[in-house]
């Protein structure tokens, strides 16, 4: 979105820890990553939409709350306060669809809305105003204040009107619950939709397992479909046992002859481990590369003492990643894989130092890598990488990494 006139206000600002308030009159700015108070005596106070933890509008007066608990008001914006709010909402809107690599191909927006999230127990972590955008592989929540948010439909175990509530419920397979109701006429197309948008990605996702298991009968692909849903790592048990056949004909089709020997060495090493199957678009697959894979990811996870070792099978990852395991293993590899998919599996947001990251090309990574739980929480997981310059020396690294867990 480009910017718009500088909206002429007065402003308050009150920094914790200090005394007093600052105020006066000034000019607005909204564009880019946030949004400019220029006092007309002093020194510009740039604020990024990311560092606003809390906002509301009310009374003629647009309160922020920065990082810090720092204050921020705008006010006296007269016939303009409405024009503001509206273009404060849509700005931080757009600029998060692109800063957490949010926004995905061939998305709907259904807005005017509200959400509750509920934790495993059933107790109210976040609600409010919000608006949501229906996407290829993944349901985006964009709160009025708080962060947006993704949930995969892979993630979803269930989509369910709620008559009391007048509106959809979403269970999940974390143990966590998402309602979106208050959407009026709307929630009809929003229950439509949903059931589309889900229904959609699960038989592309059965169309890519079949021609990855070309031998296997319509059954045995039904019930790995079931298991190996979107982005959804399964456990080798779980797969050999519930859809005998699917692991294998994974393992025989997946893999570039040439990294093959890498994986079977972590696969005779490790004492547990998954494989995941994610939707992302075309992402240059190079030479060697089944033709299914094209437009999505497929890669391995295994568990090595106490680390998640990620291993892809396509010819353009050039290295293993090894990260420290916390709390219950096959819920770490969920949250790993959750991670990836908020960076459409690229590689650079998950080791890269921040510094690098603020720098092109890597910039567009800088935001998500800042404030996304599932990917903050990946990156300080992170125990290095080994890069496959041939098996005796990437086995080597791989070992002193191992050593360092």
């Amino acid at each position: 979105m480009s910017s718009i006139q500088p909206f002429t206000a007065e402003y308050s600002l009150r920094m914790s820890g200090e005394i007093g308030t600052e105020t006066g009159f000034c000019s607005v700015v909204i564009a880019g990553p946030g949004l400019e108070v220029t006092p007309r005596d002093g020194v510009s106070i740039p604020v990024r939409f990311a560092e606003i933890t809390l906002w509301k509008a009310e009374d003629y007066s647009f309160s922020m709350t920065l990082a810090g608990s720092t204050e921020l008001v705008i006010m006296k914006l007269a016939r303009r306060f409405d024009e503001f709010t509206n273009n404060f909402r849509n700005f931080r809107r757009e600029y998060f669809l692109q800063a957490l690599l949010l926004e995905e191909e061939k998305s709907s927006a259904i807005e005017g809305g509200h959400y509750e999230q509920r934790n495993t127990s059933g107790e109210l972590l976040a609600s409010g105003p919000c608006s949501v955008h229906l996407q290829r592989t993944s349901l985006a929540c964009f709160p009025d204040v708080r962060l947006p948010f993704l949930i995969s439909y892979g993630a979803m175990t269930a989509m369910n009107r709620d008559p009391e509530n007048y509106g959809v419920s979403i269970p999940c397979d974390d143990g966590e619950h998402l309602l979106l109701n208050r959407f009026a006429k709307r929630t009809d197309e929003l229950m439509a939709g949903l059931n589309h948008k889900y229904a959609e990605l699960a038989r592309r996702q059965s169309a890519a397992i079949a021609a990855l298991a070309p031998g296997l009968g319509a059954m045995e692909l039904r019930r790995g479909a079931a298991l190996l849903r979107d982005g959804v790592p399964a456990g080798r048990e779980q797969l050999q046992a519930g859809a005998p056949g699917v692991w294998e004909s994974l393992w025989q089709s997946g893999f570039c002859e040439d990294r093959r020997s890498y994986a079977e060495w972590l696969l005779g090493t490790s004492s547990r481990a998954f494989v995941v199957i994610k939707e992302t678009g075309p992402w240059g697959a190079g030479e060697g590369t089944p033709a299914a894979l094209a437009d999505r990811r497929l890669l391995y996870l295994f568990r090595v003492g106490d680390a998640m070792v990620l291993e892809a099978p396509s010819t353009d990852d050039a290295a293993t990643y090894i990260f420290r395991i916390t709390g219950d293993a096959d819920i770490f590899a969920r949250n790993l894989c959750r991670a990836c998919a908020a960076v459409q599996f690229r590689r650079e947001p998950m080791y890269l130092p921040l510094a690098a990251l603020n720098t092109p090309p890597y910039d567009r990574y800088a935001e998500a890598a800042r404030i996304l739980p599932a990917l903050v929480a990946l990156r300080r997981a992170f125990i290095g990488r080994a890069i496959h310059h041939s098996l005796s020396s990437w086995q080597k690294e791989i070992g002193d990494l191992l050593r360092s867990v």
